[in-house]
């Protein structure tokens, strides 16, 4: 039999027996021939998020629109590869315009399956 255990800050991923995988972390093997045997391990150390702030003016994954007196905000988010994110959070800041701006709303939540969230503000009379 053979048993892996993972250290700590790893999990256990894998074991490799002559180029089969196998995802418990006790196999038994029969040792009638040379046998190559590899336990493969990965990282349980969370990466932390990184907040990124931007002005956007105009994106192509950012879109802002106005129906009567409500402004529809879309905002697509993608990772590096440009592949759309599910269950990204999401923040968008609304700001008054001129020199002492200050936060009229802030909008939070989480992209949908197709990596979009979406708000609506409305604008006061």
């Amino acid at each position: 039999m053979l048993n892996a255990t993972a250290a700590e800050g790893h999990l256990f991923d894998k074991w490799v027996i002559n180029n089969v995988d196998y995802t418990t972390s006790s196999v038994n093997v029969t040792m009638d021939s040379n046998v190559t045997a590899t336990a493969h391990f990965k990282s349980n150390t969370i990466v932390p998020a990184t907040k990124i702030f931007a002005e956007i003016t105009s994106p192509s994954n950012l879109a802002v629109y106005k129906w009567n007196t409500q402004f529809y905000i879309n905002v697509e988010v993608k990772d590096q590869k440009s592949a759309l994110v599910s269950g990204a959070s999401v923040t968008v800041e609304v700001w008054s315009p001129g020199p002492t701006s200050t936060l009229v709303k802030r909008y939070t939540g989480v992209t949908d399956a197709l990596g979009i969230f979406s708000a609506a503000h409305k604008v006061a009379n």
